[in-house]
């Protein structure tokens, strides 16, 4: 299926870590792509998850440090990564820093071969808790909850109204914060980023729900901030699939030949508009379309 990815050079955001799935419904019209790449350790999105006090001991700079490093790595396992965090919290209680650490497991837990969903949930919900205008956590985790809950899911009203929730101040906070944040430089290209992330959370959400017309809307709003020809592609093509199953074929159709102007090289984008093309000719055979 298309994974959608967040990419950009230099000291602004190669990754956020996560690729957006397609919804349950569209995986079979969609072909597989690889992996998303490993997050990069400079994120201006992961360090404006950080207010800037001064740690209180050489050894909370170290443990610091260390976790830094853990974060990134791909040699440190599942197990090294739970206990240093546990052995932080525990050692420095009243820390200023829970919530970086917090975002340290998170960007762990969305960057391959370490990728989880539980986890990634947990630690990017104590980041909001320690640091509500958190973008990267509040981005990150109202994508993987709109990623993975299921309409069936006992806690599924729960799940959606936080991801609402999270997505809709990601939004806000990009939309109202100056040039840093928590003394922090948030450019405007890292701004895109925290909405496009959040907007497609809220299509894929609308989509579960079957509200087509949301989830249009909202992928408009993301592909407007898109930051790589990829992601935009692939917010183009769900934004598709949802007037396929809105009805609107002829919406569809544009939507689809979009998604292969955003990228037109990429093999993965082609083979996934053409399929689809295909069952929008054979949708409106049998008429019915808006």
């Amino acid at each position: 299926m298309l994974k959608r990815t967040a990419l950009f050079s230099g000291s602004l955001l190669l990754s956020l870590g996560l690729a957006l799935a397609a919804p349950a419904a569209f995986a079979q019209t969609t072909p597989a792509t690889p992996a998303a790449p490993a997050a990069s350790p400079q994120s201006a999105i992961l360090a404006a998850a950080a207010v800037v006090p001064k740690p209180k001991s050489k050894a909370e700079v170290k443990a610091l440090q260390n976790l830094q490093k853990m974060s990134t790595s791909d040699t440190v396992t599942s197990d090294q990564m739970d206990a240093a965090l546990t052995n932080f919290a525990t050692q420095f209680p009243s820390s200023e820093y829970l919530g970086v650490v917090a975002s340290y497991g998170l960007r762990f837990y969305q960057t391959p071969p370490h990728q989880d969903y539980e986890k990634s949930l947990l630690y990017g919900e104590q980041t909001i808790q320690h640091e509500p205008v958190s973008v990267y956590a509040l981005a990150t985790v109202s994508t993987i909850i709109a990623q993975h809950i299921s309409s069936t899911d006992l806690d599924y009203a729960q799940r959606k109204a936080e991801a609402e929730k999270d997505a809709n101040t990601a939004v806000a906070v990009a939309n109202t914060v100056g040039a840093k944040i928590n003394g922090v430089p948030f450019p405007d290209s890292a701004k895109s980023v925290a909405r496009s992330m959040a907007y497609a959370a809220l299509a894929q959400l609308a989509v579960k729900d079957k509200d087509y017309g949301a989830a249009v809307n909202d992928y408009k709003q993301a592909v407007q901030n898109d930051p790589s020809p990829y992601s935009k592609a692939s917010d183009y093509f769900y934004m598709a699939r949802a007037q396929i199953a809105g009805k609107q074929y002829a919406q569809a159709l544009d939507s689809l030949n979009q998604a292969l102007q955003a990228d037109p090289s990429d093999p993965n984008i082609q083979a996934a508009v053409a399929s689809n093309k295909k069952v929008v000719a054979e949708l409106e055979k049998q008429g019915g379309g808006k």
